[in-house]
């Protein structure tokens, strides 16, 4: 790729100021200001769960970020789950989607959608994952949480994103969306007495490369190719309850056919789910839910001619919850989920870093059929004493049918408004994550399900909100790690040392502040200090994505009536780099290498860059239209990925850069 210097940067700033150059600007009104005092003066009611942040429809103060703020954020591709690397305490890329929170693994964060968690929700996969399969404009609001999060959310060991999706009209509307990665399609309407949503994507990154090769003719082929549907209908019912089906479904397909077969690639990814929701109706204080669901996924990857990697999982099972509130004091729920899976695996890869330095390399080959019964069931009260003081705690049970212990995950938090707009926080918890027929680490070697993975928390934090327009927030926590099962293979990376641990720990602090100084105009400030290590017996070496400090930045102001203007900027510190020691002959030439584990001294370098992005909409008569230009790395910022050794030249080391400066623009029409 051509490097993109800072003059792009300049130009595409003018283009921007010039595109929003006509229009008035938002006036608060005098209505306005008046419902924000009386807003101010009124306490909200107190939140127990620690370490929780939230996307709304429509935030009504500094405590929480809108969907409309998230539409104007410079995410890749618009992506509903890169807004979550604004927070503290998420550790990413501009490569993937995916996310770390507080120091635990990719795979140790759940996310759901309608309270349905998903599998590998992730296109691109041979890519590191840069997008997800759940398209922004579905999406009405979301929470992440990290620490003590309350029984009712599940059993993943670092946290859990989750999303709902926005309820679609009875009016027939239509949206088309197109940018530099994919078309979308999307309606919504009435069906008899139910409405129904639906939606699709098509990627086309293989189309543009095809256009380019019928051009000029390139020396390999690369066609990743990606497509994913959603449906939603939901149907009230005479009782006064509701059902909803559900279904996602997603497809990606890659080939890449370089000259000779080393560096070859061929694969397809197949992944669906369909679940119904009934929602029965609210007698007095009592309310039920039900979901049965069922689902598959489906991966074949080979790579080269030694390495493949090929998964089949089925699953169905049904959940069902119970709540009772109370309207003064306790709020109870209770739980039971009941799953039946079987997964199929045919696993082989070259596990040696330097495989060509030698003439038998080590090699993991796997072949594994796991299949059975997890049944889990919970319990938890949320107590609110006063007005002033509030508590959450409740337990998790886990059954496998391939293991005949029951494992608990007991969790409590308590809130205390110390002062009238102060909060203080508290929140501990075990965790145990199941590894079953979805997850086995077959990249270890193992081919069996194992005792659940083990997390222990602690958090403690205060928050400050003098009115609606700022919020303040200050936690330190403390992640205990145990049982550590493999790893997760970390694909889209050039350069894979594995290092498995069996146990580890994360802690540190963070600083969140938001504010709101006009109806039309918030910021974001982060601050975060995190340690993040792992455990071989007694041998102790930070993880690969610890980062000592982090700094996030973000402020958005509309510039006009009508066009936005979002600038973020992000820094952390680098990540540990595992030292590699090659032995050399008399004349230099390398003919042996060993990796050893990081000790923390050697990082990459510091990565900080600027994204900045305007959002403007045009209102016709019939129909609307917006369209946004951005550019990432605006100042063209040279950040490492990583460190590879060239072969070519004696096994001298190389950078691996991040984007460069990159232009990028879309536009979506609504009918």
């Amino acid at each position: 790729m051509p490097r993109i210097g800072p003059r792009v940067a300049a130009s595409a700033a003018v283009l921007l100021a010039l595109w929003a150059s006509f229009g008035a600007r938002a006036d608060d009104g005098a209505a306005e200001r008046a419902e924000r005092r009386a807003a101010e003066r009124a306490l909200p009611p107190i939140v127990v769960t620690p370490s929780s942040y939230t996307i709304v429809r429509q935030a009504a103060s500094a405590h929480d970020v809108d969907m409309p703020e998230v539409a104007d954020l410079p995410l890749l591709d618009n992506d509903i789950l890169r807004a979550v690397h604004m927070f503290p305490g998420v550790a990413s890329n501009d490569f993937t989607a995916r996310f770390h929170l507080r120091g635990g693994e990719r795979s140790d964060v759940v996310v759901r959608l309608d309270g349905m968690e998903l599998y590998e929700p992730f296109h691109l996969q041979d890519f590191g994952g840069p997008l997800s399969s759940i398209d922004r404009s579905l999406v009405s609001g979301a929470t992440l949480l990290m620490g003590a999060y309350p029984a009712s959310y599940g059993s993943a060991a670092a946290g859990v994103l989750d999303m709902t999706t926005r309820s679609p009209g009875r009016e027939k509307r239509a949206t088309v969306g197109l940018d530099l990665l994919k078309t979308m399609f999307l309606a919504e309407g009435a069906v008899g007495d139910g409405v129904y949503l639906f939606a699709a994507r098509r990627g086309y990154i293989d189309l543009a490369l095809a256009l380019v090769d019928a051009i000029q003719p390139m020396d390999e082929k690369f066609r990743p190719r990606y497509t994913d549907l959603y449906t939603k209908v939901e149907f009230p019912l005479e009782s006064g309850g509701s059902v909803t089906v559900s279904s996602l479904y997603g497809r990606d397909t890659n080939l890449i056919d370089k000259d000779g077969d080393h560096d070859d690639l061929d694969s397809a990814y197949e992944n669906s789910v369909t679940w119904l929701r009934w929602r029965g109706p609210r007698d007095g204080r009592l309310s039920f839910e039900a979901m049965p669901y069922v689902g598959f996924a489906a991966a074949e990857r080979v790579e080269g001619s030694t390495d493949w990697d090929g998964r089949d999982l089925t699953y169905a099972g049904a959940r069902g919850i119970a709540r009772l509130s109370s309207p003064t004091a306790h709020a109870v729920e209770a739980g039971a989920e009941l799953r039946a899976s079987a997964g199929v695996y045919d696993y082989r890869e070259t596990i040696s870093p330097f495989p060509e330095l030698t003439d038998d390399p080590d090699t993991i080959t796997v072949t594994a059929n796991v299949g059975g019964l997890d049944a889990s069931a919970y319990a938890q009260d949320e107590w609110r004493l006063s007005e002033a003081v509030g508590a959450v705690y409740g337990v998790r049970a886990l059954w496998q049918s391939y293991r005949s212990a029951v494992s608990l995950s007991p969790r409590a938090a308590v809130a205390v408004r110390v002062l009238p707009r102060t909060t203080w926080r508290v929140g501990v918890g075990s965790v145990a994550q199941p590894v079953g027929p979805a997850n086995i680490p077959v990249e270890a070697g193992i081919g069996e399900a194992t005792p659940p993975e083990r997390a222990a928390h602690f958090v403690t934090g205060i928050e400050w909100s003098p009115d609606t327009r700022l919020a303040a927030r200050a936690e330190a926590y403390y992640k205990g790690l145990s049982e550590l099962t493999g790893r997760d293979r970390d694909i889209g990376r050039k350069s894979q040392y594995y290092h498995l641990s069996d146990s580890g720990s994360a802690y540190g602090w963070e600083l969140f502040a938001r504010g709101r100084p006009s109806p039309t105009a918030t910021w974001t400030a982060v601050y975060a200090y995190a340690v993040s290590e792992r455990a071989v017996g007694e041998v102790t070496y930070p993880s690969d994505f610890d980062r000592r400090h982090a700094i996030i930045l973000n402020g958005s102001t509309n510039i006009t009536e009508s066009a936005t203007l979002t600038a973020a900027w992000r820094f952390h510190t680098g990540t540990p780099v595992s030292p590699v020691r090659f032995v050399r002959d008399g004349v230099g030439n390398v003919v042996s290498a060993s990796v050893g584990l990081p000790d923390g001294d050697d990082r990459t370098p510091p990565f900080h860059s600027l994204d900045i992005r305007l959002t403007k909409a045009y209102a016709f008569a019939t129909w609307s239209l917006v369209a946004y230009l951005q550019v990432t790395n605006a100042y063209a910022r040279k950040n490492v990925q990583e460190y590879s050794y060239d072969v070519a030249e004696n096994y001298a080391r190389t950078e691996e850069n991040f984007l460069p400066a990159t232009p990028t623009f879309g536009v979506t029409a609504t009918f």
